[in-house]
């Protein structure tokens, strides 16, 4: 989950930090003690920010070296310029020059936050992009995402496993009782030549295999029953020939 964690909120940081730079062309640089990305000045600049906030439902806040120059967040009742950034935050993006990313002190409240470090053209560090959302929140906001995902993970699975299983059963089990049901109903309109072939070493084949004997008695009994009607025939051409001698003697 910690793992889930991190990457949204980088997630969110880099998305943010993208739509500032669709928003606001040119490099970032100090110009007069102040912040500039291009020719826009930043410091005190609160529209994006306020804009940004609003989207993410996240504090955002460009900061000048490691103090905030403009944010959302309020601190004692009016915007939270001036302040400075948690020490271990400094260590690791002004001065490692990589993006921080965890729990930090935020205006006194350890919050779940994302630092990235702002550059001039000559790839100096001159300070940070950072969005910071209540630790507690925006966990429980992640846990609820990555249970949705996973139910929408498990239901699709399910779906395709029913999916399978339906087609399965239809070939392995519905196909074979619609051929069964063919072959007795051919037995039963007298066609005693069709034998069933099954292949499926389960109660099926015992049925066909029922059926299959049970069209080899009928095929006895009637071969049986046509040559005894045979043998009757001749033997009553016989009896009714000797009746005919008999009766011209006398």
């Amino acid at each position: 989950l910690n793992e889930v964690t991190s990457y949204n909120i980088q997630n969110s940081i880099n998305m943010a930090h993208e739509y500032l730079n669709l928003k606001i062309q040119g490099n970032y640089e100090i110009k007069n003690n102040c912040l500039y990305k291009g020719d826009v000045k930043l410091n005190d600049n609160f529209s994006i920010i306020d804009d940004l906030g609003k989207k993410l439902n996240s504090i955002v806040a460009i900061i000048q070296n490691d103090t905030r120059i403009t944010t959302n967040a309020v601190f004692e009742n009016k915007r939270a310029v001036g302040t400075k950034v948690d020490e271990k935050v400094v260590e690791t993006v002004l001065i490692q020059g990589k993006t921080y990313v965890g729990i930090a002190k935020v205006l006194g409240k350890y919050m779940y936050t994302a630092y990235m470090p702002i550059r001039n053209s000559s790839n100096d560090i001159i300070g940070m992009f950072c969005i910071a959302v209540d630790s507690k929140d925006f966990i429980d906001k992640t846990t609820l995402n990555f249970i949705i995902d996973i139910s929408i993970i498990v239901l699709i699975a399910t779906i395709i496993i029913i999916i399978f299983f339906s087609i399965f059963f239809k070939i392995s089990v519905t196909k074979p009782v619609d051929y069964i049901v063919e072959s007795l109903e051919n037995l039963s309109k007298g066609n005693l030549l069709t034998e069933i072939k099954l292949n499926s070493k389960d109660e099926l084949q015992i049925i066909a295999d029922s059926v299959n004997d049970t069209r080899k008695n009928f095929s006895s009994l009637i071969s049986d029953l046509k040559n005894k009607a045979e043998n009757l025939g001749v033997d009553s051409h016989r009896l009714h020939e000797n009746a005919s001698e008999t009766t011209q003697i006398s």
